[in-house]
């Protein structure tokens, strides 16, 4: 029997937003080490121009905005959440 109630996504946004608040400290307090550790080594991130970067990468992406920007703040929106029944 799959997820899908309403509860159930209620359950997984509130997990959702948990992690995400998680990474969003540790991008504030520029904690490389624990924003890394977010992210599974496999990670395959799509940036907005479509192209394609492994977690190596997107870590030194991240430092060079730590060191570009006096200070960070950040916003989040959901627009949806959906789940599939595999």
């Amino acid at each position: 029997m799959g997820m899908n109630s309403d509860s159930d996504l209620e359950i997984i946004a509130s997990e959702l937003d948990a992690f995400r608040a998680v990474a969003e400290q540790a991008y504030r307090n520029r904690d490389i080490d624990s924003y890394r550790d977010m992210f599974t080594e496999d990670l395959q991130y799509v940036q907005p121009d479509g192209a394609r970067i492994d977690r190596s990468t997107l870590m030194k992406d991240v430092r060079l905005q730590f060191a570009q920007f006096k200070s960070i703040e950040t916003t989040y929106t959901r627009e949806s959440l959906a789940l599939n029944d595999d």
